[in-house]
């Protein structure tokens, strides 16, 4: 094949005159290269891949790779020769390749495809017409051109695609008659050309597809009528001509149709009777007729339809009665009569319709009363008879319909009272009995919760229409003049003229008018009314709130309310939430306020309330949010409002409030948010030190003196701008005057102790300042070390601030910082020396100064840091000696001043520091040899290389685990002797051989111990002291303690296992959990009993349940506790008199031994244990109320290495575990 590609090319790149004689020699090299290649097949391979890659209709990232078959691409089916057999696209949510704009479906040479059988097109994909050559695919059988855009005609051509078995062309914009030549198409089995624009008559030729099984011509506009031919097409099986523009009546020889299943005529002009032949069909399902122009009665050989499940008539002329064969048709579902003339009554046969789902017989002539046998349609859900001539009672027998939704009788002459097995439909949500002459009481109906629309209007009903019905959303009860309405909520709520005249002349209930909730008595419980659908000013005082007894929320916020809030709001006795703001209400507040003792909720703001603040809100002791901020308050703060004890919100901000802030709001020990700003307060501010829920003070723009509490600068917000007698801590003019942090920081008003980087301590006094640059407020702006004045930080321990581009010098001042531990100014741009004075930091316990440009000398007073533990001057510039005094520094445990310039020799006095474990000197310039650092035993790291350092390397240097020398030419390595190994080998091979011997000797006393205390055991069957229990000692005492785990001795069930209570022959009661016998085959089961063993019989505590023994035998395993009297924590809260008994003292005592336990479990054990599954149910109680903790069954030990400890498996008890585990 190369070699043709080579001719191809070498033969194209000829000008136009070649000679006759090199075409010949083209020719003839093109025929011996096929010759010799002997891949016919191939070649013709090569002119598919030709044609598909042409066509556009695959990416280029997948036409690209010549590498790759085109028969592996998307779609494409090849047989064993590479001859594409098969082009199946599929839907669009997988053809991720289908283009915006559709692609013409003639760009593929279909002639190029001899051996194509399939062709299924994606959806939305294809426009254009259906190209010709479309019709030179012999053994095409399946076409499928569906959903996309092809217009045109459909090809005549398709009548020689004699292979053809599928045609789907539907959802397309086909313009055509149906060719006449589509009935040579012999092996056809499914014609769908639906929802196109064929126009025409259907052809008599189509009934010579007598294997056609799917016919669905609907969704066009075909005309005339059914050909009688059509009768032949006797594999039909789906035959849909609805909405098209048909005439004339079902011919008679659709009788021979005997497999059809479906046949669906609907939206035509059929006219003319339903033919008797159709009782023929025997295997129909589906039958729909509706929306045609039929005449006649039912034929009574509809009753032969047995298999009918779905028979559609309504919105045509028929008439008669309903044949009584109709109860043939049990497997009847949907039964459509409506807006027909059908008269006669309702035959007695319709109960033997037992699966009807559906029945509508709306706007006919029928008569008479309905018949009790309707009751046996259990599964039906919609009946509507509305619109006839029905008369009598409605039948008690309804309310057997127990899954009917929808029930209409109206319009028709029903008589007698509503029956009450009505109640009894409790899925019922459509009922309408209107227009009937219905008398006697409204049923309450109060089981029917699904209940979304009732109409009983124009019927002759008397009494009172009950309550709990206008609960419901739309309720009518026009013209019965005899029924009586007591709305009385109702009426306050439409004299209010809050709503609009569309809403409450409207059906629907006032419980369902905007911002209104009733309970489920029908009772208005929420008045939630924001902007009321219209700006218009309206009185608050127009609504007559006594009649509102139930109301428990008022919300009115930004309604136009005028006028003064009236004093009948006092007569909500259940009122909690009360919200009037944003409106324009004046006046005072009512005094009688105070009389709603429920009110958690007070919310006024934005009004135009004057003073006073009634004293005796103080007596509302539920309150928990007020706020009347933004009115025009000018009195004083009563002092009473401490009295709110359970006040977390109070904003009285943008008044006039005067005279001092009333010290009584230290009480309010449950605020969290207190805004007083913007009043004419005086005064100094309270500390406030008992608000510890306080999260946010704002008292800015007032007349307050004084100092600001330190205190108060550890909540999250607090404002104090605006007074001018204020004075703030130094420590905060310090870091507001360094300009260290932003200005959108320091001047949002949150706490100095809140910044970035900033901590305090409990006085809110400064302790540490930690790297500024993490985080979000990383501005990588240059600052000066210098313009912070550490002289007014005295309490700072920590000052970390790696990584900040602090410039300048270190500045002496840094020395007044008497309790500072960690220095750490690493990787900044500092210059200049180390101060001297840094001696005078006593305290110091890190200096860490990497990555600068500090330079000699190191301050030799640094020696009397004595609590110095961490040196780092490494990548500085220092160029001097390393001062031997740092030998003095006895607590030093890390020294690293490496990629320097230091020279001279190592200090021998570097020997003294016996707590060193890391030593880093490398690139320097130090010479000379290494000292011995013999007494430094802790040295675990030690870093000398690239240095100019002689000698030879120590030998006890030799074995540190991390020891860096190279770098260092004239250094040698010393060997250890044999001599010298011997000396050392010797002393620890005797060592190894007398720790072995004592080993033996402890172990052969340990079995004898225990094979005494063995037969202690067994001569009294004290549990007491039974350890790895081998389950033969005291069986018997056990089973004949418990009659053989008999169920009467059981106290309790597990999820693996039961609890016996046993009292043992020497008056010891014990616990024994068994394990359930199908429970003990299983591993997980099994695994989890061993695991309490293992961990209970390591533990010793006086908080965790005591294990006296335990067996270990596959036919019977249990564990042997401590009795436990009083059971689990779980029961004991359950009951409620032990749950009396269980005081809070009792409570905070069982806290504390649980957190013991714990700590012990921890921290106490040899190896830590984690139990994994602390619950109440877990928490055993003695007779003293004494907790234990139990069930060990989940518990892990803590391996020391944090990875081993990680799973993938969550246990614990749900309620007990981290909810983001739980699901």
């Amino acid at each position: 094949m190369k070699l043709i590609r080579a001719i191809h090319l070498n033969f194209v790149s000829k000008p136009v005159g070649l000679h006759v004689h090199q075409l010949m020699t083209a020719a003839t090299w093109i025929l011996i290269a096929l010759a010799l290649s002997h891949n016919f097949p191939a070649l013709a391979t090569k002119t598919e891949a030709d044609a598909l890659l042409r066509s556009g209709w695959w990416p280029r990232y997948m036409t690209s790779n010549t590498s790759v078959s085109h028969c592996t691409w998307l779609g494409i089916s090849c047989d064993n020769s590479g001859s594409v057999v098969e082009i199946n696209l599929p839907e669009p949510e997988g053809y991720y390749f289908c283009r915006e704009t559709p692609v013409d479906l003639s760009s593929m040479d279909f002639s190029l495809l001899p051996n194509l059988t399939s062709l299924r097109l994606v959806p939305i994909c294809f426009a254009g017409v259906i190209p010709l050559q479309i019709c030179v695919l012999p053994k095409l059988k399946h076409l499928n051109l569906s959903n996309n855009y092809l217009i045109g005609e459909l090809p005549l051509c398709l009548q020689n695609l004699t292979m053809l078995e599928v045609i789907d062309i539907h959802d397309n914009k086909i313009n055509s008659s149906l060719p006449a030549k589509l009935g040579n198409l012999e092996r056809l089995i499914y014609l769908d050309l639906s929802f196109n624009l064929l126009n025409g008559m259907i052809p008599t030729t189509l009934a010579k597809l007598k294997n056609l099984t799917y016919l669905y011509l609907q969704g066009n506009s075909l005309y005339g009528s059914i050909p009688p031919e059509m009768g032949n097409l006797t594999s039909l099986k789906f035959l849909d001509l609805q909405g098209n523009s048909f005439v004339g009546p079902i011919p008679s020889s659709i009788a021979k149709l005997r497999k059809l299943t479906h046949f669906y005529l609907q939206r035509n002009s059929f006219n003319g009777s339903i033919p008797s032949e159709i009782g023929n069909l025997t295997s129909l399902e589906f039958l729909d007729l509706h929306g045609n122009s039929f005449v006649g009665p039912i034929p009574s050989e509809i009753g032969n339809l047995t298999s009918l499940e779905f028979l559609d008539l309504h919105g045509n002329s028929f008439v008669g009665p309903i044949p009584s064969s109709i109860a043939k048709l049990r497997n009847l579902t949907y039964f459509y009569l409506q807006w027909n003339c059908f008269n006669g009554t309702i035959p007695l046969e319709i109960g033997n319709l037992t699966s009807l789902v559906y029945l509508n017989m709306k706007k006919n002539k029928f008569s008479g009363c309905i018949p009790s046998e309707i009751g046996n349609l259990k599964s039906l859900i919609e009946l509507n008879l509305s619109s006839n001539s029905f008369t009598g009672p409605i039948p008690p027998k309804i309310g057997d319909l127990k899954s009917l939704a929808g029930l209409d009788l109206s319009f028709n002459n029903f008589s007698g009272k509503i029956p009450y097995e009505l109640e009894s439909l409790s899925m019922l949500s459509y009922l309408n009995l209107s227009g009937n002459s219905l008398h006697g009481l409204v049923p309450k109906f109060k089981k029917l919760h699904n209940l979304d629309c009732i109409d009983f209007s124009y019927n002759h009903l008397t009494g009172i229409v009950p309550q709990n019905l206008f609960n419901i959303r739309h309720t009518y009860f026009k013209g019965n003049e005899g029924l009586k309405i007591m709305r009385t909520e109702l009426d306050a709520l439409l004299l209010s003229r809050w709503w609009p005249d569309h809403i409450t002349s409207s059906s629907l209930s006032h419980c369902m008018w905007p911002g209104i909730s009733c309970d489920d008595s029908g009772s208005v419980f929420e008045i939630n009314a924001q902007d009321l659908y219209y700006k218009v000013q309206r009185k608050l005082s127009r609504m007559n709130f006594s009649l509102l007894p139930n109301l428990a929320s008022l919300r009115l916020t930004d309604n136009f309310l005028t006028g003064i809030i009236p004093l009948h709001i006092c007569s909500l006795p259940k009122l909690r939430h009360l919200n009037l703001s944003y409106n324009e209400l004046t006046g005072e507040l009512p005094f009688c306020l105070q009389n709603l003792t429920m009110l958690e909720v007070i919310d006024i703001h934005v009004n135009q309330i004057v003073c006073p603040i009634p004293p005796k809100l103080g007596s509302l002791k539920r309150l928990i949010h007020l706020d009347l901020h933004e009115n025009q308050f000018n009195c004083a703060i009563p002092s009473e409002i401490g009295l709110l004890k359970s006040l977390t919100h109070l904003d009285l901000s943008n008044n006039n409030f005067s005279r001092e802030i009333p010290y009584e709001l230290e009480s309010l020990f449950m605020l969290s948010y207190l805004n007083l700003a913007n009043n004419s307060l005086h005064g100094s501010i309270p500390k406030f030190r008992e608000l510890s829920n306080l999260d946010y003070i704002d008292m800015s723009y007032n007349h307050l003196m004084g100092i600001v509490p330190h205190n108060l600068f550890n909540i999250r917000y607090t404002n104090f701008k605006g007074n001018e007698g204020l004075k703030f801590p130094e420590e905060l003019d310090v870091l507001l005057w360094s300009g260290w942090w932003l200005d959108s920081i320091a001047s949002f008003g949150e706490s100095y102790c809140r910044w970035p980087g900033i901590s305090c301590d409990d006085s809110q006094s400064v302790v540490g300042i930690n790297n500024l640059q993490q985080g979000p407020y990383n501005d990588r702006v240059k600052r000066k070390l210098s313009s912070m004045n550490f002289s007014l930080l005295l309490n700072l321990v920590s000052l970390r601030l790696t990584h900040n581009f602090l410039t300048g010098k270190i500045p002496l001042q840094i020395c007044a910082l008497p309790k500072l531990r960690h220095l750490d100014l690493s990787s900044n741009e500092l210059t200049g020396e180390l101060p001297l004075c840094l001696q005078n930091l006593t305290m110091l316990e890190v200096i860490d100064i990497h990555n600068n440009q500090i330079v000699c000398p190191i301050p030799p007073k640094l020696a009397s840091l004595k609590r110095l533990i961490y040196l780092d001057l490494h990548k500085n510039q220092f160029n001097c000696a390393i001062p031997s005094e740092i030998g003095l520094l006895k607590s030093l445990i890390h020294l690293d001043l490496s990629s320097n310039n230091f020279f001279g020799k190592i200090p021998h006095e570097l020997e003294s520091l016996f707590m060193l474990s890391y030593l880093n000197l490398a690139n320097n310039s130090l010479h000379g040899s290494i000292p011995n650092f013999k007494m430094l035993l802790n040295l675990s790291y030690i870093d000398l290389s690239y240095n100019n350092l002689t000698g030879n390397i120590p030998e006890n240097l030799a074995h540190v685990p991390h020891g860096y020398f190279q770098g260092n030419e004239d250094l040698e390595k010393n060997v250890v002797s044999k001599g010298m190994l011997m000396i050392v080998l010797i002393p620890l091979m005797a060592t190894a051989f007398i720790f072995f011997l004592i080993l033996g000797y402890c172990s052969m006393f340990r079995r004898r111990m225990k094979s005494k205390q063995l037969e202690t055991i067994e001569k009294n069957g004290d549990f007491l002291s039974i350890w790895n229990y081998d389950g033969r000692i005291a069986y018997e005492d056990i089973i004949n303690a418990t009659e053989d785990f008999d169920i009467k001795y059981c106290i309790g069930t597990g999820g693996y296992g039961s609890v016996y209570r046993a009292q043992l022959p020497n008056g010891k009661i014990v616990a024994l959990k068994k394990l359930h016998r199908l429970e003990a085959e299983d591993p997980s089961f099994d695994q989890s009993f061993r695991n309490e063993v293992k961990h209970l019989t390591e533990v010793r505590h006086r908080s965790i349940i005591k294990l006296h023994g335990f067996c270990l035998h596959r036919r019977c395993m249990f564990l042997v506790y401590e009795y436990m009297q009083r059971g689990s924590l779980f029961c004991a809260l359950r009951d409620d008199i032990e749950a009396v008994e269980l005081d809070w003292s009792k409570r905070l005592n069982i806290v504390w031994d649980m957190a013991h336990a714990l700590s012990y479990l921890h921290h106490g054990c040899a190896r830590s244990i984690v139990h994994r599954d602390v619950s109440s149910n877990n928490i055993l109680l003695d007779n003293k109320m004494q907790a234990f903790l139990s069930d060990f069954g989940t518990a892990r030990f803590l391996e020391s290495n944090f990875l081993s400890n990680l799973t993938a498996n969550i246990v614990g008890t749900h309620g007990y575990i981290a909810p983001a585990l739980e699901w």
